[in-house]
C-alpha cells in the first residue's frame, strides 16, 4: 500500500506522502480484493 502511495505522491511531483493518497491507496487496494473474489 505504501508503494501505491509513494507513486500516487510522485504523480502530483510532491515530497511527502499525504491522507489523500494513502486514502486512494486503499480504495484500489478494495478493488482488488473485491476483483479478486468476483474471479474465484
Amino acid at each position: 500500500m505504501l508503494r501505491v502511495a509513494r507513486t500516487l505522491a510522485d504523480l502530483e511531483a510532491t515530497d511527502a506522502i499525504r491522507r489523500v493518497h494513502l486514502a486512494e491507496a486503499l480504495s484500489y487496494r478494495r478493488i482488488a480484493f473485491g476483483w479478486d473474489a468476483l474471479v474465484r
